[in-house]
């Protein structure tokens, strides 16, 4: 109430909550008080983050009798920031998928994880045969959804060198086991229960499902999961046996 500068900005806040980019400016000691510059920078914050400068007169400042303009600067402010938090998720999302796609043409990095069976499976001990590694959780609804798909294509190439391993991602083996009960699979599910597996393979987003030819090189990368992907990935299987 004695600080005017401060109910001003209590206001301000309110009002960009609900959505309102504004600029606020009064007439206090023959200055002006320019409020809300949204620093250039996005921030991933709740609380709007405000650049406070005073602005002269003498510097071009309005020099209105009126006080407690409000000038709104919705449309062309609230666009620049949209554009910002797209660009930023945009840039992520780039970044997650160059991640592991940049494995393509390296050799699949081995590992050895502890199966469904209790056996534990080294991948290195696939050597000759086209593999499909496929990242996936139970609380993953894509994954739920393209698992029966993938046994299919495990059923049919299995006998002329193809093998599946799908690594389940969960920290309760238990909730994987049960899914593959429910779903009926036959390919042998691994645990990477302490994600170190999907670490090396930088898998950051599910499901994941990478390809590696029969010298154990990392040949295609696929990430998620669209009804039609498993045409792409028959293609490849049936292109990677033929070499």
């Amino acid at each position: 109430r004695n600080n005017p500068t401060r109910s001003l900005a209590i206001c301000l806040a309110a009002a960009d909550c609900r959505g309102w980019l504004a600029q606020i400016m009064f007439r206090r000691d023959q200055s002006i008080v320019t409020m809300i510059t949204p620093l250039k920078r996005p921030r991933l914050s709740p609380y709007p983050i405000y650049d406070w400068r005073r602005k002269s007169t003498a510097q071009g400042g309005n020099d209105s009798p009126t006080g407690g303009i409000m000038v709104r600067q919705y449309g062309k402010a609230k666009m620049k920031i949209k554009n910002c938090l797209l660009g930023l998720i945009f840039s992520v999302l780039a970044a997650t998928s160059l991640a592991s796609s940049g494995l393509v043409g390296q050799l699949a990095p081995d590992f050895v994880l502890k199966s469904a069976s209790g056996d534990n499976l080294r991948l290195s001990e696939f050597r000759g045969d086209v593999v499909m590694i496929n990242f996936w959780a139970t609380w993953c609804g894509p994954c739920r959804q393209e698992m029966p798909l993938l046994d299919e294509l495990y059923s049919q190439y299995q006998r002329v060198g193809f093998n599946l391993l799908g690594v389940n991602i969960d920290d309760d083996s238990g909730k994987a086991m049960n899914m593959i009960a429910e779903l009926g699979v036959s390919f042998p599910v691994l645990f990477d229960t302490h994600k170190e597996v999907s670490k090396l393979y930088a898998v950051d987003a599910m499901p994941v499902t990478i390809l590696v030819d029969r010298s154990g090189m990392v040949r295609h990368v696929h990430h998620g999961y669209k009804p039609g992907y498993e045409q792409d990935y028959l293609n490849e299987i049936r292109s990677l046996l033929r070499e």
